[in-house]
């Protein structure tokens, strides 16, 4: 069995009948198997994974991950300082967001809090779901669990909502509810929550914002044009962040934040056996890995590190836009570090081939008909310059 991180993972079953599970165990080689599969697949923060809104996880952010792994935040009364973590993450997110009740919890990421802010919206009696075709589709997953109809709304060229087919969908409905994105996944672009509040009033509005609600905050502080996605707009009930994206945690970490701890109550469950006698939200276990993750990035960074993070990603994007201009591409953004860009002569399924084969990758923003690249913190300028210039050749083809 030595070198078995060489053989393939079919071939390593075939050796230890993994068809069921092997009578005697491997031991030390697990590990040493998988770090071999490890090494054959690429990592978020590679230099080419252009794609997705992810980097490498810090290694302080790793660390507390590990240290806090094997304590559950939904039993509060034992694992009392993983409390004080998910409390204090949900307390320095409500402030930022505008918030005062600092009310919430950690998550495992966009699609729970979605699940989650959903489930609170029906619990107040609200059925329907409003939101533009542009949202992310744990917003329509969310709905179909949880038996909510879905009624979509137009999108701008941007792909941004458009508040007055808002108001024409709301107008008569009185179990409607709207959810919006602040950062969407194609384009990158930011609800106008602001103005959706001065077309339909008091409607309870539920704010994805997974990939920007850490970083419009900073980012507005040049560019006031940034849609607000945040509670000093009264309609909004309820807003979620993912730390692993932003935040450069691992994988899972997330948190929603509600506008007061009366809606987190909808979402309380008994739970007898515990001291605590009841936990939150739609999980049971939830390890404290994630908040301490989410705890960690925050407090690496501080306020003046996550301007600069932030302004750097942006600063990168810009660049980009401008060398993709140059090219001949139509471009949209960035209003966040993300761009989705299209050629008027070659098709953007062909492009992502011919990048593909040079080590590039993409998604693709299929709504605008382009590829769309996230300036993570690995996306470098030396790193744009490589993809420019490779790029160039695939058009040449």
């Amino acid at each position: 069995m030595g070198g078995v991180h060489y053989l393939s993972p079919q071939l390593f079953r075939g050796l230890v009948e993994t068809k069921s599970i092997p009578r005697e165990g491997l031991g030390e080689k697990v590990a040493e198997f998988l770090r071999g599969l490890s090494s054959r697949e690429p990592r978020l923060g590679d230099r080419r994974s252009l794609g997705p809104m992810m980097s490498s996880p810090l290694k302080e952010s790793v660390e507390a991950f590990i240290e806090f792994i094997d304590r559950n935040l939904n039993d509060p009364s034992r694992f009392r300082e993983s409390k004080v973590l998910e409390r204090e993450v949900i307390e320095m997110v409500t402030s930022l967001l505008g918030g005062s009740e600092g009310a919430g919890l950690i998550t495992y990421g966009g699609s729970e809090s979605n699940i989650t802010a959903l489930l609170i919206l029906r619990g107040l009696g609200f059925r329907k779901v409003i939101t533009p075709t542009s949202s992310h589709t744990s917003v329509s997953k969310a709905a179909h669990i949880l038996g909510m109809k879905v009624i979509y709304t137009a999108v701008d060229s941007e792909l941004r909502a458009v508040p007055e087919d808002i108001k024409a969908k709301v107008k008569g409905c009185s179990d409607c509810a709207v959810v919006l994105t602040a950062g969407n996944t194609e384009t990158g672009v930011v609800d106008d929550a602001l103005r959706v509040y001065e077309e339909v009033g008091d409607v309870p509005v539920h704010i994805d914002a997974a990939f920007g609600g850490l970083m419009i905050p900073f980012l507005r502080e040049s560019n006031p044009s940034i849609p607000k996605a945040d509670f000093t707009i009264p309609s909004v009930y309820s807003v979620n962040v993912d730390g692993h994206k932003a935040a450069l945690t691992p994988i899972p970490s997330g948190a929603l934040i509600t506008r007061t701890r009366e809606l987190m109550e909808k979402v309380r469950y008994r739970a007898t056996y515990i001291e605590a006698g009841s936990q939150y939200g739609i999980l049971w276990t939830r390890t404290a890995g994630s908040a301490a993750a989410f705890w960690a990035s925050l407090m690496f960074f501080g306020v003046e590190g996550l301007r600069r993070l932030f302004t750097s990603m942006l600063t990168n994007a810009m660049y980009c836009r401008e060398r993709l201009l140059a090219l001949g591409f139509d471009v949209v953004g960035p209003e966040l570090p993300l761009i989705c860009f299209r050629h008027r002569e070659a098709g953007y399924r062909e492009l992502k081939r011919g990048l593909a084969d040079r080590g590039w990758y993409l998604y693709t923003c299929p709504i605008y008909g382009g590829l769309k690249i996230t300036f993570m913190p690995h996306v470098t300028r030396e790193v744009i310059d490589e993809f420019v210039e490779d790029l160039s050749k695939v058009l040449r083809v």
